[in-house]
């Protein structure tokens, strides 16, 4: 063949190549890993000795034998007395609290997933339940609360039991469960709602949140078999400070504050508290990178009581070593919970934020009151909250005023809620000479008094004077029927009954009978001595119809009346004169005036 023919054929060749048009290239972005799915207060799964759960209630230790695995059970309460047993399953998760602890194993080729609950407190022998889940179905996450056990499995399943073994009706979750947490009857889940922002979009999770009401104190026909949505919505995450860090802000902790607040947390080293006024929304509570020394350093939470966070400091260059150890375990430290505040020139920002957070406590009070999570308050714990937000907010005030923030200091006494307050904010505006204020806050005390009244709509009491009026003057009818059928009697004429009481006859007569020893008449002249006859002539003529029993040899209250005059007017001036005698403010002119007066009265 020629040569020169084959070089021709093969440029050929190469020019048809060239024109024919380049396949397409795919160019992939780079995926964010998900989350796995982890336990609150648990260690990486690759360590042979570490923790599956610590809380404030206690931590469980698992060590990792050659031929099985051994369980510790701890509390924080020396005086209760830990466990210790072996584990056959291979338990990775647990959940504790004061109640008792429950396992869960994970699902292999030839074994099932095993679900054990041992109870700390029970009055029968064998009252532990094992439970083997279905095959293909995985437990991921387990929780326990006030009489009930949570597993969530690979199937999105929500499996709610009874300490009994009594079964729920499971609930599909719609996502992959990432944690869960519960506290008395609440039941929280975070879940995967969508895949992860890609690292060029920022890395973050998607994730959303489920609070149920497990309903195990419920005796309703099946309501308590049907867990209830409490709240839902998205959980989101504070953004990285390093945007060139390769790791990613995932979800550290979740949990419940003592007072059944649902709270979270991520690696960024934020803490969250669940809306009060929704319960959709989340509010920081806690930036512990401010209150840290080192970048290399965190705060790993433990639990939250009485708004503080209890956390164990470890350190490490990853997120993955900065996990603590379980010997020797280390202490735990208290950090006081702070809404992050701006910093307002002028203002206090520590008693602000101090402020919001008391708010906010208040509020969260309420909502679990309504929701019947917790017993309702009595009125001394209310009157204690109020007087606490009012004593911040006059605080906040006083420095408003000093700064002559007048406006802010007219927010702030809006917040007010006792009465008393209110005076004290008077006080402050009157210092301060700013009438406008005053008068705005006496405004505002007149209407919260008002609105008081109102919701209270108290009944006003009869005054005597007015009750004095209503039985010295009868009814017309009454009047005027008892006119046409009897004799009219003279208001003075003694009865044996109670007799009417005149207002201007309060002196002269008796307004009722009373058995007692300090009697308003004279003796019965059964009972009487010869020699006190005399004095029964001249006394109240009042003394027949009068049952009391006076005290032996005194004298009664009309007797007394009798030496001084009969009449009324002299009785009012026998008191004034001796009331003149005994002052020493008077002069000698005067008392001799009055005395006078009293003769010619006589």
């Amino acid at each position: 063949m020629n040569p020169s023919m084959d070089h021709v054929q093969a440029a050929r060749s190469d020019e048809i190549e060239s024109a024919a048009p380049a396949a397409p290239q795919i160019l992939y972005a780079p995926e964010t890993e998900v989350q796995e799915a982890f336990q609150p207060g648990e260690t990486p799964r690759f360590q042979k000795r570490r923790f599956l759960t610590w809380n404030l209630t206690g931590s469980i230790v698992t060590r990792n034998e050659e031929s099985f695995n051994a369980i510790d059970i701890e509390f924080s309460d020396q005086s209760k007395r830990g466990q210790k047993f072996t584990d056959h399953y291979g338990f990775q998760i647990a959940a504790l609290n004061e109640t008792g602890a429950v396992f869960a194993s994970k699902a292999e080729d030839k074994t099932r997933s095993v679900v054990y609950f041992l109870p700390f407190q029970s009055y029968a022998h064998n009252s532990d339940i094992t439970i083997d889940l279905p095959a293909g179905e995985s437990a991921t996450a387990v929780a326990i609360g006030a009489g009930w056990f949570g597993v969530s499995t690979s199937k999105n399943y929500l499996r709610i039991l009874r300490h009994s073994g009594l079964q729920s009706l499971p609930l599909l979750v719609p996502g992959e469960i990432l944690a869960m947490a519960g506290h008395g009857t609440m039941l929280a889940i975070v879940y995967n709602s969508a895949p992860p922002f890609t690292p060029s979009q920022g890395g973050s999770a998607v994730l959303s949140f489920s609070l149920y009401s497990t309903g195990t104190e419920s005796n309703a026909t099946g309501n308590g078999f049907i867990p209830k949505v409490l709240a839902s919505g998205r959980l989101p995450l504070s953004g990285d400070i390093e945007a060139n860090s390769e790791e990613r802000n995932q979800l550290q902790w979740l949990g419940f504050s003592d007072q059944g607040v649902c709270m979270a947390s991520d690696t960024n080293g934020v803490m969250f508290s669940l809306s009060p006024s929704d319960l959709n929304q989340w509010i920081p509570v806690l930036d512990a990178k401010t209150m840290l020394k080192s970048s290399t350093e965190c705060y790993w939470p433990v639990g939250v009581t009485s708004s503080r966070l209890h956390y164990a400091l470890c350190k490490g260059r990853t997120i993955a070593e900065r996990v603590p150890r379980t010997r020797p375990k280390p202490l735990l430290g208290m950090v006081d919970l702070s809404v992050p505040t701006v910093n307002v020139r002028g203002q206090s920002t520590a008693t602000e934020g101090q402020f919001l957070k008391v708010t906010m406590e208040v509020s969260q009070k309420h909502v679990l009151e309504a929701l019947g999570v917790q017993p309702k308050e009595t009125e001394g714990e209310k009157l204690r909250s109020a007087v606490a937000l009012d004593r911040l907010s006059l605080k906040i005030m006083y420095a408003a005023i000093k700064e002559e923030q007048f406006p802010r200091a007219l927010d702030l006494a809006r917040q007010l809620q006792n009465i008393a307050s209110y005076d004290t904010a008077i006080k402050m505006a009157r210092s301060a000479r700013n009438e406008t204020l005053m008068e705005n806050i006496f405004s505002m005390k007149q209407a919260k008094q008002e609105a008081m009244w109102a919701s209270e709509q108290p009944v006003a009491a009869p005054s005597i004077v007015q009750a004095s009026h209503q039985v010295a003057q009868p009814d017309q009818n009454q009047q005027q029927e008892a006119n046409s059928t009897a004799k009219p009697k003279s208001i003075l004429q003694p009865s044996k009954s109670s007799p009417v009481v005149a207002k201007s006859n309060l002196f002269s007569m008796e307004r009722k009978t009373v058995k007692s020893k300090r009697s308003l008449g004279a003796r019965d002249s059964t009972t009487q001595k010869p020699s006190q006859k005399k004095l029964k002539t001249s006394a109240n003529p009042w003394a027949k119809s009068s049952h009391a029993s006076p005290q032996k040899g005194s004298m009664g209250v009309f007797e007394r009346l009798g030496k001084l005059g009969k009449s009324p007017q002299g009785v009012e001036n026998a008191f004034a004169s001796k009331r003149l005698n005994r002052s020493s403010t008077f002069s000698k002119e005067a008392r001799t005036k009055t005395k006078s007066k009293n003769a010619l009265a006589h």
